[in-house]
């Protein structure tokens, strides 16, 4: 995700953490993992019926264009450049403890 700033990629990063769980990803294949097994869930969900298979493009797609434009190197980067961020944080404690924490931060300045 070399091609995405900064202020796009944050938005996109809390839509996905919202989607996939991504505590204790440290490196970028368990963030690809967890992307690819939300895909297969869809799938078997989904995958049902007469409008199953548009539903399943519909919903994997997105996710397929971020594990092929690095979206989960770009998590790491991330998390490295800002350790004290949201990126990081998420990654270490999850998605509501990340957001409890930056909570405390801010009422305590």
């Amino acid at each position: 995700m070399d091609f995405m700033p900064d202020v796009e990629f944050h938005p996109i990063f809390n839509r996905i953490s919202k989607l996939v769980n991504l505590q204790g990803c440290g490196t970028p294949e368990e963030i690809n993992a967890r992307l690819n097994r939300k895909i297969n869930e869809y799938k078997e969900t989904y995958d049902t019926g007469p409008f199953g298979p548009f539903i399943v493009q519909r919903r994997t797609a997105p996710l397929r264009t971020l594990i092929l434009r690095g979206f989960g190197r770009h998590c790491i980067d991330e998390a490295i450049a800002h350790p004290h961020g949201k990126v990081a944080l998420t990654l270490k404690y999850g998605r509501k403890n990340a957001e409890l924490i930056l909570t405390r931060r801010k009422r305590i300045m």
